[in-house]
């Protein structure tokens, strides 16, 4: 097999990873629309929030006491321009946050 010359994209099974061929991002192809990066809320921030909404989900009420698993949401999702202000937060419980996905509420 001919070496690739410096700049080249490589050849799909060649067994260089994607990572090292500028424009191909690793599971997809260039051409895809890239989501935005997801920075993680800080333990302080996602107890701050938990702490203001009283351990408790903001859409059924649940809380530790029910023994339900708490998650931090994104009232506007990320995948919609959303932020992590702490505005934009909000406790929801497993069951809500899975059922609720990426959509507006």
């Amino acid at each position: 097999m001919p070496s690739l010359g410096k700049g080249s994209i490589g050849n799909p099974g060649s067994g260089k990873p994607a990572a090292n061929n500028p424009g191909i991002r690793k599971g997809g192809s260039a051409n895809h629309s890239r989501q935005p990066e997801r920075q993680a809320v800080s333990k302080k921030a996602r107890f701050e929030v938990m702490q203001r909404d009283g351990f408790c989900c903001r859409l059924c009420g649940r809380g530790k006491v029910e023994g339900v698993t708490l998650h931090l949401d994104h009232r506007i999702p990320i995948s919609r321009g959303g932020t992590n202000d702490l505005s934009n937060l909000q406790t929801l419980c497993e069951d809500c946050n899975q059922g609720k996905s990426n959509r507006l509420l």
